[in-house]
This record gives structure tokens, sequence and C-alpha cells, in this order.
């Protein structure tokens, strides 16, 4: 969470959340570039008293944080008693004396921290207190220090402190003393020797610094400041290459395939930039493909951004050494965060070595979990291992143990061959081979081992060479595998007759759902053709088996084509007795505009009668399609939701849905958004449901909502039916008064002498003449003038949330406040509360992505990007080629989650407890009490506004809520017109409120 802009606020947040946090070991605060965080002594003090109960968090960075002395305390009280945290960052930090000083005491007693890095602080003379720390502490290994200026009584507490510390193995001053240095460094280079040793190794040790290392995005940022490593096989021998991919054992082909399908991201966040300027080209597929996947590298390029891409596709680290003086090493570059990681020597161009070019040479390979606290809090020498990764072509012994496969199997296998099966192990279950990798011996051999073998289900065989007298092979191979799903044979030489024998096999195989023939020379139209209709076909035979054993409620069919579709609607058919558990059926991308396939799916809708809802989304449903469904659910005795969004609909459809709103009794949600239904058939949908809505009160119907495009001309007919059929016409009240108005002026007080001011008022053609009557400015006015105290209010509605519309609107305003960021502070802290908002960010980063994908694929300008509705209604309007159907459905599920999102906040903001929550935590504290409560930053005035001269947002809901419990209507005043009203009873008193600008309201009286 490193360079966000998270504030105090932030701060304290996390720290409440840390508290009852019992799973996050790893938390990243620190500014690597511009020190946007800034948390303050405000986040310091309350992490330091998370820290005191949490027993999880092992790693904490806070650099750059602008954290001071206060914080710090708080921080080293905490340390005082916690047993987990074994790493602690705070370099770059505001920490004087008494910093130092409580860190010190807290030395003294903890037994866990093993890292502390507190460089680039203001110790000075306070060295001394961390030197007679060091003299009883035993378990810090590393500290930091460099960038104090700190003083010679300093380094001396220190130095005479590593006279009896054994521990610490590293200790950065950046001092210019170098006696004084050497010194320190003699007995730190003692403790690293007492530190138990391998007896195997027996490589030469180097001292390796990562004090410049770069602060990179990885979180990285220094791990081993001034720590002590050592690296196995930096043998002068060892061999170097001047290519930083031929180091890294990472397969060129794969490399270039991965990176060439994450081209759209690699352009979004600008990657390779740099790169693509040193090769003198502007096209990414061009650099990735004749530079990145070429055998010669170009020695000026260096190929780090490259690197860190792939390891943003691919589970691998790499950090990047540069020589420093002497045996020193220095880090410089560092990215990744899974996977093995891979230590690389970079000498730079213009060295000794390599005078022309920079060259890389592999150090190490370290196997570690994502978790750095915990792995570098244990013994360094434990975790670096003298295992080099496996090399094709080495032919000393197998680079792997192959399980799988017998040594007699294995015995004409290629190395390469061998290299490529060696993750074909246990249960693997993908197996993905790079372009112009295999021979056509190596894939015969291949198919005679896989033949038996039940746990692989994809197979990829791109540009093998293979020609039809292999696919003949193949094909005898798919009459018999049952266990393949996945299988690519792109970009190979199968003429017309090898894939016509794959398409015979292709008969008798019922398991393979996916089949890649693309850039074969015989994949013409009707191989295509009958490919689809075969994946169909066993898309649908597993889809009924799937269902048949796993007896979903909800039932998800995507993508199945016409065949699939319709031998599983026939066999759910024939079998409606052992398919009664469908409740909730989706069927999205998959066409029934044909006549047969409906007709089958109307077969089964006409025996399902324990079906409650259906969604037919993006069907290709066309009005004849409809007209035959129709009778299924026209009536139905169970169906509830009907979702026909998406779709070729038209005016003359409306027919058939009028009838299922009169007939279906059970219907409660009718959705017809993104289909083409004009004027004419809104008027017919309207008169069916005016005559529902109106029935006599003995046949009446549940509640119906019927969901139109926003472009409908009849939309507003339409939500007036939907609040008259709810009662909502009565819980909203009357529409403003168009024609309100009020006229301030003033009179002469005859007593006083003074002029008073009076505001003339207009309301429902009632003319009232009012005085403006002061209330205290003190945070609680708009209950003052409403003449409810806050504790009396809240009492009140309390009693009163029986009430539906009492309810309803507390609801609103609960979700106004959710939506607007201005939700109670202790709301915020509950898992309900957390769990939608990580949801909504999450959801909105994979939507704006999706949403550059489908620009990208319509080729729409940088300046003339269209957002999400404007995408989903040309996509529902205009053809579109097959990539970008690809990328818009992706975005209409993700649309559809949004949606399901939306609703799931509806429904927690109408919960009981949410609303008594934010009656007890918002409108029942008094304003003065709640800043305190909340360090003074949140406020729970009755309107809240972003800039103290604008209106703002008026909480009216709960205002209305107020005024309803107490039996009157509610008009809110400026003093230029009115700004909102709640008028739901004719007969009752009205109460104004005069609100101004500076967030105040006054009584208005008569």
């Amino acid at each position: 969470m490193g360079d966000n802009q998270i504030g105090d606020t932030g701060g304290t947040a996390l720290g409440e959340a840390l508290k009852t946090n019992t799973t996050l070991t790893f938390l990243d605060l620190g500014n690597k570039d511009w020190g946007k965080n800034k948390i303050g002594n405000r986040g310091g003090t309350a992490l330091g008293e998370a820290l005191k109960i949490n027993t999880t968090l092992t790693y904490l960075d806070l650099g750059d944080n602008k954290i001071s002395n206060s914080g710090v305390v708080a921080l080293g009280e905490a340390l005082k008693t916690n047993t987990t945290l074994t790493s602690l960052d705070l370099y770059g930090n505001y920490i004087g004396k008494p910093g130092v000083v409580a860190l010190g005491e807290a030395l003294k007693t903890n037994r866990t921290l093993a890292y502390l890095d507190l460089g680039d602080n203001k110790i000075g003379e306070s060295g001394v207190a961390l030197g007679e720390a060091l003299k009883v502490n035993t378990t810090l290994t590393s500290l930091g220090l460099g960038g104090n200026k700190i003083s010679n009584s300093g380094v001396v507490a220190l130095g005479e402190a590593l006279k009896t510390n054994t521990t610490l193995t590293s200790l950065g001053l950046g001092m210019s003393d170098r006696d004084t240095q050497r010194v320190i460094n003699d007995l730190i280079k003692r403790n690293q020797d007492l530190r138990p040793k391998q007896p195997t190794q027996q490589e030469p040790q180097v001292i390796v610094s990562l004090a410049d290392a770069p602060k990179s995005s990885s979180g990285l940022k220094g791990q081993h400041q001034g720590a002590w490593v050592k690296f196995l096989s930096l043998a002068p021998e060892e061999p170097s290459a001047a290519d930083l991919f031929q180091v890294i054992p990472l397969d060129r082909g794969l490399m270039v395939q991965h990176l060439l399908a994450a081209i759209p991201l690699l352009q979004q966040e600008g990657a390779l930039v740099q790169e693509l300027q040193a090769a003198g080209l502007s096209d990414y597929r061009a650099y990735i493909r004749f530079v990145l996947g070429g055998s010669d590298p170009i020695n000026s390029i260096d190929h780090a951004q490259s690197l860190k891409a792939m390891a943003n596709l691919y589970p691998f680290s790499c950090w990047i050494w540069e020589q420093g003086q002497a045996t020193t090493l220095k880090c410089s570059q560092t990215f990744g965060t899974e996977g093995p990681l891979y230590h690389v020597l970079a000498t730079s161009p213009g060295s000794s070595a390599h005078p022309s070019s920079r060259s890389y040479q592999l150090l190490t390979v370290e196997g570690y979990s994502p978790n750095f606290a915990q792995v570098y809090s244990q013994p360094l020498d434990d975790d670096l291992t003298d295992i080099q990764p496996p090399l094709a072509g080495d032919k000393q012994q197998p680079p792997f143990q192959l399980p799988t496969f017998t040594e007699e199997q294995l015995r004409h296998v290629s190395d390469l061959l061998r290299y490529q099966l060696a993750p074909l192990r246990g249960s693997l279950t993908s197996l993905i081979f790079p372009p112009h990798t295999l021979t056509r011996e190596d894939t015969n051999i291949l198919k005679k081992l896989l033949q038996d073998h039940q746990s692989l289900t994809q197979l990829t065989l791109p540009s093998a060479g293979l020609t039809d007298e292999d696919a003949l092979t193949w094909a005898a191979f798919l009459k018999e595998n049952t266990h393949l799903t996945s299988l690519s044979f792109v970009g190979n030489q199968f003429t017309i007759v090898g894939l016509k024998a794959l398409m015979g096999a292709l008969q008798h195989n019922q398991t393979l759902i996916q089949f890649n023939l693309k850039n074969n020379p015989g994949f013409e139209d009707s191989i295509r053709v009958t490919l689809d209709n075969l994946l169909s076909r066993n898309k649908g035979l597993q889809e009924f088996q799937v269902l048949q054993t796993t007896q979903p409620s909800r039932v998800v069919l995507s993508k199945l084509g016409y065949p699939g579709s319709r031998i599983l609607f026939t066999k759910m058919a024939d079998h409606i007795a052992d398919f009664s558990f469908i409740q909730n059926l989706v069927l999205q991308f998959t066409p029934l505009n044909d006549a047969t396939t409906c007709t089958d799916f109307k077969t089964y809708l006409q025996q399902a009668p324990s079906l409650t809802s259906l969604r037919l989304l993006d069907t290709s449903l066309d009005d004849q399609s409809l007209a035959i469904l129709a009778p299924a659910f026209a009536p139905h005795p169970s169906l509830t939701s009907l979702d026909l969004r998406g779709n070729l609909l038209r005016d003359a459809s409306t027919q058939s849905l009028a009838a299922v709103i009169a007939t279906t009794s059970s219907l409660k949600a009718l959705d017809i958004r993104w289909n083409r239904i004009q004027g004419e058939g809104y008027q017919s949908l309207l008169t069916s449901w005016q005559q529902r809505v109106r029935a006599p009160s003995q046949t009446k119907s549940p509640v119906l909502v019927i969901e139109t495009d926003p472009n409908n001309p009849y939309q507003g007919a339409f939500r007036k039916l939907s609040q008259e059929q709810s009662g909502l016409d009565q819980i909203k009240g009357m529409l403003p008064d168009s024609n309100a108005t009020i006229v301030k002026g003033y009179a002469l007080n005859r007593t006083s002498g003074k002029s008073i001011p009076l505001f003339k008022i207009t309301l429902y053609g009632q003319t009232y003449h009012m005085k403006e009557e002061l209330v205290p400015g003190d945070g609680d006015c708009g209950y003052t003038a409403l003449n409810k105290p806050r504790e009396e209010a809240a009492r009140m509605l309390m009693d009163q949330l029986k009430d539906p519309a009492i309810s309803f609107l507390l609801s609103c305003e609960v979700e106004d406040s959710f939506k607007m960021d201005v939700f109670p502070p202790n709301l915020k802290r509950t898992p309900e509360y957390k769990k939608l908002k990580e949801k909504q960010a999450q959801l909105g980063v994979d939507i704006q992505k999706q949403v550059s994908l489908v620009n990208k694929a319509l080729n729409r300008a940088e300046g003339d990007k269209w957002p999400q509705d404007k995408l989903l209604e040309a996509y529902f309007t205009q053809r579109q080629s097959d990539l970008v159907r690809f990328h818009m459905q992706k975005l209409i599920e993700l649309t559809l989650q949004e949606q399901a999102l939306e609703e799931e906040l509806s429904a927690y903001c109408r919960n009981k407890q949410t609303i008594e929550s934010y009656i007890t935590s918002f409108i029942l504290p008094s304003a003065a009490g709640y800043r305190s409560l909340h360090d003074n930053v949140e406020t729970n005035w009755l309107t809240y506004s972003s800039h103290k001269d604008t209106e703002g947002f008026y909480r009216a809901s709960s205002a209305d809520a107020i005024a309803r419990a107490m039996g009157k209507n509610l008009a809110i005043w400026t003093r230029t017109g009115l700004s909102h009203h709640y008028h739901w009873n004719s007969e009752a008193e009205t109460l104004h409120l005069l609100h101004l600008n500076a967030n105040h309201f006054n009584r208005l009286v008569e």
C-alpha cells in the first residue's frame, strides 16, 4: 500500500482493523517515491496500539511517513509486549531522542524483532540509548542507522555493546571515519562467523549491501540492508551471458507467447517503453517477436523491464546485483514477489570484465515464500539453497525425477521433451509446449506417453510442424482418450485431409470441449462449423452429466451453441423428475433464435414447476422465438423473475410479454433492457401492467417491477405506476411544488425600533408569512430546528422502525451515506462494510480494464474512448466483430456482477440491524461528542458539505423520517427557493426549516 494517499485518517483506520485481524502478516505502508502516505503521529500511534493486540503481523514498513517522536513512542510501547513482529522499517521519518529512547527500552525486553531500520532520521546523540539496548538484546540481527549523524558518544556506545552482543550481524552506520567503521565491521564479522554454518558449503563469502537499493514497487525496499549473504557458484569460471533471458531459464518461446497475449495490458501501463526506444521500434508486437524472441541479443538493450513484465505473468522473482568495491555487491533492481528468487550479477558496460557490453551471471536460486519477514527472520544460510535450475540439454543427469513415467518409457525421450515433461508430475492437469520446440518424433512419443495419463486435461502443441500423417495418429488417440477437455494444434500443417480425420475422431470423443485448429492450411469454414457443432454437442452432454451429479439449485449455462443446448434441453425434459432441483436458470451467450432449439427449451420449461427465476441474456431471442417460448411461462405456476436483457425483441414481442404479465400471477420482476422495443410496444406493456396493478383487491398479484431502457418514452408513467403499486408514492410523498416561492422582506418592530426579516412563502397555492427563529450553531441545529433533540429523535425512530415508511426512508439515507463515503466510522469497521467496499473496489478495477480492452478492440482513439454504458448500447444495437463480442461478453458479465452488488448493498442498507446501528452511532450522539469520539475529523450534522460555501448534501431522509414519526410534513428552504419537500399527509402541519450556506438550519414560524 506504499505511495498512496492514506494519511493519518487511513493510518488510524488500519490500526483499528489490525486489532481484530487474524490473518495479515505483511503490511507495507512505506513511501518509495514521493512520501504520499503521511500517516503521521496519529497513524503511528494507532498502529502502535494495534500491535499491542495483534498476534499475526510479522512485517511492517512505515518508511517516509512523517512520524515523529509521539508516534514512535507508541510503537516502542507496543514492542515491549508484541511477540510476533520480526521486521520494522522506520526509515526517513522524524525520530529524535524521545523516540529513540522508547525504542531502546523496547529492545531490552523484545524477543522477536530481528530487523529494524532507523536510517535517515534525527538520532544524533541518542545512539547511546540503542547501544545500551544492544547489550541485553539477543534477537536483533540487522540494524540500519545510516544518515543519522550519530555522535561519537553514540558510536562508542554501539561499539561497546557489540563487544558483548553476539547476535547482531548487520549494522549500517554510513560513517566517514574509516578506522571506527573498521572496528565495527570486525565485530560484526565476528558475530557472523559465530553463526552456524552448513558444512557442505565451501563457496567464497561475499558482503552484500542493499543500502542503496531502489525503493521498488515490489515492497522489497531495504530487506537486507547491510546484511551478509552467502552466494553460491561465484567461481570465476561461472559462465556469463549478454542476454538476461539466457541467464534465467525461462523458455523464450513461452515467454513470447505470454507477452504477446499481454500487449493490451503492457500498453495500458506504459511498460517496455524504454526498451522499445533503445531498439528503435514503436510496435510492441515486433519488439517482442523479433528482439525478445530472437536468438541473438541486442547487447545495448537492458531487458530488465521485460523481465519485470514476465515476473507479473509468470511466478518468479529476480534481484539484480552490481559489483561494488572489493567483494561488495549492491542491489540495483528488484521485482516479483512469488516463485523462485533468482539472484543475478550484472556487469555494467565499460567494466574491465566486459568492456563493450553488459553481461549477466546467475549467482544462485533461492526458494522462498512470499512472506519476506518470516523468511528473513530465520538464519540466511538456511534459506539459500545450492540447487541450480534445470537446463535443457544437460546430459549429466535428468533435470527432474519423473514419477509419472517409467525409465523404460523415457529411454528414447530427447532431453528437450524430458525437460518439458518435468512439470507433469502428480495431478498436474495442463501441459503447454512453446511453439517450434518439438520434433515430429517427440510428438509421436508424447502421444504414446499420454495415452493412459488420466490427470491431464489440457494439451497445447502449437507450431510443432505436425502434418496430415500426424493428424491420423492423433485422431486414433482422440478416439480412445476420455480425459482431455482442451486441445490446441494451432499453427501446424494440417490440410483438409488431416482435419477431416480429426473431425471423424471427434465424432467418437465426447469429452473434448475446446479444440483450437486455427492457422492450419485446411481450416476452412466447413471444418469450423463441423468443429463448433461437435464441441457444442460435447459441452451439452457434459453439462447434463454435471447437473445430474451435483444437482445445484442455480444453473448457469454459457456459450452452449445450437447442438449442445438442444441436446441438453431434450435430455432435461426427458428426465424432468430428476431435474426438479433447478430453481434459478441462467442461459447466456447461447443462441435461441432457432425454432427447434426453442421448442425443445419450451418442452423443458413447461415441465419445470419449481423454476422461480429465468434469465435469457444475449441469446439472440427475437419476436418469433419468444412467441414459441411464451406459452411455457404464460402462465407459469412459480416463476417470479424473468430477465430478457440484451436480445432482439421488438414491438411485436410485447404482445407475448403482456400475456405473461396478465397470466403469471407469481411474477415479481421483468427486465427487458438492451432490446429494440419502441414506443408502441411500451404502451402495450404499460396497459397490461396497469390492469394488473388496479385489479380488484381479492385478485391482486404480488408487486411487479418492470425494468426498461432509460430512453423509454413512457419511463415517467412506468415509474409512477411502480410507486403506486408498491406504496412508495405514499412513502415518498407528493412531488415538490414547482411553483413554490420564498421572498424575504422586513418589518419594523415598533417596540425596539429595529427592522426584522420576514419571509413570504407560497406552497401548493397557500401563502404564509413567517419569521426566522434562530437556532444555536452547535452542530445539532437541524434536530433543534425540528423541535426534536437528538436523543428523543433517535428513541422515536427506534420505536417506529416497524413502520415500513420510516424504515424505507432511513435505509435510503444509509445507502446514500455509503455511496458518498460519509458513513459513520464505527460502521466502516464492520466486516459487512469492508466486504462490500472490497468487492466494489475490485469490481471497479476489473470493469475499467475490460472497458479499455473493448475500446482497444473497437480501435477507438485515446480521446474518444466510450464509457461502459455507451459500449453496452453499441453492442446490442450494432453488429460487432468476434473479438469485440468476446470482450463485450466479459464486460456484460462484469456489469451483471455490478448490478448484483448494488442489490447486495441495498439489502445491507435495508437490514434492520444496519439501520439500528446507524441510528445509535450517527443520529443519537451530539455533534460535539461525535467529533470528539472520532478525533475531530468527522461530523454527524443533518447536512454534509465538501465545501463550506455549498449547500451540500442533506441527510434529508432522516429529517423526513423524524417529521413523519411526528405526524408532520417537512419543507426545507434556502433564501432563494424550496430546496427539499416531504409532503405525505395533506391534513398535517408542515415544519419549515431555513438552510443557510454555512450548513446551518434555522426554524421558520408563522
